[in-house]
């Protein structure tokens, strides 16, 4: 069964948490597809908006990536044990190894 796009703009927008292992720790939020915005991130996310965008989700309107480059050992603060107050609607894993830690079979996990 396929969502439709959402028909009110005055709906708040979803939050898309983009998730990839790096060397360097980084985040933004992105609520657009310009090519500034879209600067230094993985191609994946380019992908998802422009799918999203056919299936008429409009970045900025329905929803926004919150996206986020973290060391391995620091997935345990983006994925806490216990989900924080305003969790994200989706999660896009851009690893393996992220999607071990959203799925709670990463090492050390139960």
């Amino acid at each position: 069964m396929e969502s439709e796009a959402p028909k009110s703009k005055a709906a708040a927008a979803r939050t898309i948490l983009a998730v990839a292992i790096a060397n360097t720790p980084a985040s933004k939020t992105i609520s657009d597809s310009a090519p500034a915005s879209l600067a230094g991130v993985r191609p994946y996310v380019k992908g998802l908006i422009q799918r999203l965008d056919i299936r008429g989700f409009e970045i900025g309107v329905h929803y926004v990536i919150d996206y986020r480059e973290t060391l391995a050992s620091g997935l345990g603060a983006i994925f806490p044990t216990t989900l924080p107050a305003n969790p994200p609607d989706a999660v896009l894993c851009m690893s393996k190894t992220v999607l071990d830690k959203v799925s709670g079979k990463a090492p050390g996990t139960a």
